[in-house]
């Protein structure tokens, strides 16, 4: 497993379709067989992720917009995630790990101007310190969930293989 510094990587592949065909034919699969994804299709979104007896705390969650470019061909284009709440959360400790870190630069500057010791620093480098292994616990989250991304992106491709036109999606 390899660290690559990445939030989300992103899911683009262009179709030579335009965007309601894009979204009928997805539905026209969904319809003929049974996938081992969950799929839902939503407002003209699709939104992948694996069924719940596959799902694990790090399993992805990749949800598409269809754009329409001026010639007639679809962009479908995403992020892989985790859960919506796993990623709230995340992100939630990132922001307080952010306010509290800025606080203490704050009031290591005040200490340095009244020339007292900066111990303000302590809050900033502690706040650091959470973050990296927040950081570091979400990229071990992402090689638990490789091989599900790779199913899902396996899945997108397989689906429009036959008017599949361009595929820009990070190496997942």
């Amino acid at each position: 497993m390899t660290l690559t510094v990445r939030m989300r990587p992103r899911f683009e592949i262009g179709v030579a379709l335009e965007r309601e065909a894009a979204y009928e034919r997805m539905k026209k699969r969904l319809e003929e067989e049974v996938v081992h994804w969950h799929v839902a299709l939503l407002n003209g979104q699709i939104e992948v992720s694996p069924h719940n007896q596959d799902l694990h705390f790090w399993s992805p969650y990749l949800k598409i917009r269809l754009e329409e470019d001026d010639d007639g061909r679809t962009t479908l284009r995403g992020a892989f995630g985790p859960n919506i709440n796993l990623w709230t959360f995340l992100l939630a400790i990132y922001v307080i790990c952010g306010l509290l870190g800025g606080t203490g630069l704050l009031v290591a500057f005040s200490q340095w101007q009244l020339e007292q010791a900066m111990t303000g620093f302590l809050l900033t480098a502690g706040c650091g310190v959470v973050s990296f292994m927040v950081w570091i616990a979400a990229q071990f989250g992402q090689g638990f969930a490789q091989k599900q991304m790779q199913g899902i992106h396996a899945f997108i491709v397989d689906t429009y293989d036959d008017v599949l036109v361009e595929d820009k999606t990070q190496a997942v």
